[in-house]
């Protein structure tokens, strides 16, 4: 074999080769997009997603703020508060059809709270009136809570609870309220 063949032999060999390198340069990258615009986002394209998006930020539920709440309750911590005022958006929101909550605040009515301590099993039992003039109802609050875990005080379920009132508490009326029992009169 002459120079002049070996060379167009290498020749031959090297577009050959580059070809090969298209292809499979084809199939890895160009085949996947085809595939994906096809059968639409994949779970890694959603990762890919997340991964970019904003940094976590906490999921807030809704309460309805009860503006004197420090004023009147004793002894339970701020989650409790948040907890006592989130049950009491979703009793309000159960029991209001198609109106904004968002600028809705209730006020404990005087003279309705009530806090006991059992000091055998160390639970705190509160309960109060919260009245919403905005929207003209009341509800019944109650609560347990303790310092221990709930192994200790059997506090396993939940201890928070949003009622109807009975229609002798009702100061703005009756109107037809529900709560996790559907007790009470109010209206019901």
């Amino acid at each position: 074999m002459n120079p002049s063949q070996l060379a167009g032999k290498q020749r031959k060999m090297y577009i050959i080769g580059a070809i090969v390198a298209v292809f499979v340069l084809m199939v890895l990258i160009v085949l996947p997009i085809i595939q994906r615009s096809i059968n639409g986002p994949t779970s890694q394209d959603y990762d890919t997603y997340v991964d970019q998006a904003e940094p976590d930020v906490p999921f807030t539920p809704p309460t309805i703020s009860i503006t004197n709440f420090d004023e009147h309750v004793e002894n339970l911590p701020t989650e409790k508060r948040t907890e006592i005022e989130m049950f009491l958006y979703g009793a309000i929101d159960q029991n209001i059809s198609d109106q904004d909550l968002s600028d809705i605040t209730a006020q404990i009515r005087n003279g309705s709270y009530r806090q006991a301590y059992d000091p055998n099993t160390q639970i705190y039992s509160t309960e109060f009136i919260v009245d919403i003039l905005d929207i003209r109802q009341s509800y019944l609050v109650t609560d347990q809570f303790s310092i221990w875990p709930p192994d200790i005080t059997g506090l396993w379920d939940d201890v928070t609870f949003v009622l109807c009132l009975d229609a002798k508490d009702l100061i703005f009326g009756e109107f037809n309220c529900t709560d996790r029992f559907t007790i009470g009169a109010g209206g019901v």
